[in-house]
């Protein structure tokens, strides 16, 4: 089980940004320690960094098919497929 500081430095992130993401549900401690220190263990590190891969892959492909110009943002095209709920973990584009 690795503490905070430990997986920060393993991931090239700040525990503060760990920390943000787990405010905001992108990633979870396994457990906390009897005095209270949020633990990961290697298996959430490898499936979260996974999931955030995916997710990169997908914003990429996104950002390469935006149809962008001169026009203002009344169609975006990477706008239309998040609300259209086609971003997911999984890397596929709805």
């Amino acid at each position: 089980m690795l503490k905070i500081s430990e997986l920060a430095g393993r991931i090239g992130l700040s525990a503060h940004t760990i920390r943000f993401y787990e405010k905001h549900g992108l990633i979870e401690a396994s457990e906390r320690s009897e005095s209270g220190y949020r633990l990961y263990s290697a298996a959430d590190v490898n499936r979260k960094m996974a999931e955030l891969e995916a997710m990169q892959k997908v914003l990429s492909r996104l950002l390469d098919n935006c149809d962008g110009g001169l026009e203002n943002a009344t169609h975006c095209s990477i706008l239309e497929v998040l609300d259209n709920g086609g971003l997911a973990t999984t890397g596929r584009v709805n």
